[in-house]
């Protein structure tokens, strides 16, 4: 009797550790996989425009009538946003290496009182071939240089 009992121990000990086990190795897997491609990070958030060829938006004086900012449509692999002045959309495409390519977009054409963010921002988006994302920072790059543009998440409540 007492051998069976231990047995019976043993295999529920053993039945328990192995289940544990698997438990954490797809949770680790499922992990891993977030974290190498980076996508989720990107997509469905408010970037709002920070800095745009090295200078902060917030200290540009005269400032774009709206706030510029992107959002990355994972369903429809579109991008849109507005310019600091008029609204855009374009197709994105996200590739390996943290490469991104930005094509077709095109915008409204309301007149403001300052275009300087507008039209950098459309040069930003012609020109970036990579991108990083660093917690709540989105920065858009040429051949992975100086940045061009800075992002930063905005949470809606």
């Amino acid at each position: 009797m007492k051998n069976l009992l231990f047995l019976t121990t043993a295999m529920v000990c053993l039945f328990v550790a192995t289940a544990c086990k698997t438990s954490q190795k797809s949770i680790s897997v499922t992990a891993i996989s977030a974290t190498e491609s980076g996508d989720n990070a990107l997509l469905e958030k408010y970037w709002k425009l920070d800095q745009i060829m090295g200078k902060d938006v917030a200290t540009l004086t005269p400032r774009p009538p709206k706030d510029a900012f992107l959002t990355f449509k994972a369903e429809e692999k579109r991008l849109v946003g507005n310019l600091g002045c008029n609204t855009f959309s374009a197709e994105y495409e996200l590739m390996p290496g943290n490469r991104i390519r930005i094509s077709n977009a095109i915008n409204t054409e309301m007149m403001c009182m300052t275009m300087t963010v507008e039209d950098e921002m459309k040069q930003v988006l012609a020109t970036a071939d990579s991108y990083s994302v660093h917690n709540d920072t989105l920065v858009l790059n040429r051949a992975r240089m100086a940045p061009l543009a800075r992002f930063v998440v905005v949470y809606m409540e």
